[in-house]
Parts: C-alpha cells; structure tokens; sequence
C-alpha cells in the first residue's frame, strides 16, 4: 500500500463519511477513490485538489497529500532523489551574496580538484560540495557571476 493511499485511507477513517459520500462532496468518481486506496489507479490532480477541499484539510495536510500524491506518481526512489537536489538548492540559497563573492580560498575549494574523464560524484555531502565548488570558482572569475544548471531529463539521472 502506497502513502498516498494510506493517507488517504486515514483522510476518509477521520471524516467519518462514507465513500459515496465523500463522493457526492468532491464530485470525484466512486469507483476512482476506490481504486485510489488500492493502488489500482493514480487520481488526476484535480481530483486529490477537489478531495483535500473537501476533506477541509489544514495547509500541512494538505502539503502531505499533494507530496504523497507527486511521490506516486514518480516513484519514491526518484521523488527522494529529487528531494535531495531541492534540499541541496534550498541550502546553498540561504548562503549570503558576500560568501560568494569573497575572494579567498576555501576548505572545499581546496579538496576538490577537477574530475578526470568518467568520474563520478556519488551522495549528498559530494553533490554540495560540488555545487559550492563551481559557485565558489564562479564568484572568484567573474565580476557578475552567472550559473545555469541543466539536468538530464532521463529518469535515471537521478
């Protein structure tokens, strides 16, 4: 059984409503919310949207149903992995304008040293540090530094 199922199973449990009922309430099809708690079919994001207002979910309910949602339809290994690269980004955002653009050497400027052919980065803590490396190396060249980030669209990039 998947979360979002599983969530959406305790969703229907706490409303004290029927299935049918809930239903006639959200407008989305019977046969769909049970197929939902099977894991037989994935809902069209409109119907999870016209079932959290009807189930008058708090904003971090609601949050966890869409993420639970999003997690089944890309499957938790990738949506974790893709967790990761958010988080990562979210943290070098909170990283001040003026540690970028200080001009001296760093501990993990220093540990890095350009990749050879064929190697790759493995983790967390290698993928930051990476990340910082080109920022820091950006910072240090160019006035007004500029970074583009391009990811494969394949699924096994992640």
């Amino acid at each position: 059984m998947s979360k979002f199922s599983s969530y959406l199973k305790y969703l229907i449990d706490r409303n004290n409503q029927s299935i049918s009922q809930i239903s006639r309430i959200s407008g989305v099809e019977r046969t769909s919310i049970h197929k939902a708690l099977t894991d037989e079919r994935i809902l069209a994001y409109k119907s999870v949207e016209k079932l959290a207002l009807s189930f008058c979910l708090s904003p971090d309910e609601k949050a966890k149903l869409f993420r639970y949602h999003s997690m089944l339809l890309q499957g938790e290994d990738i949506f974790e992995s893709r967790q990761i690269i958010a988080d990562i980004f979210q943290a070098l955002s909170d990283i001040p304008v003026s540690a970028l653009t200080q001009k001296k050497e760093t501990l993990w400027s220093k540990s890095l040293s350009e990749p050879s052919n064929g190697q790759m980065f493995h983790g967390e803590l290698a993928v930051t540090d990476i990340i910082k490396y080109v920022l820091d190396q950006e910072a240090r060249h160019h006035e007004n530094p500029y970074i583009y980030v391009n990811f494969s669209l394949e699924d096994n990039f992640f």
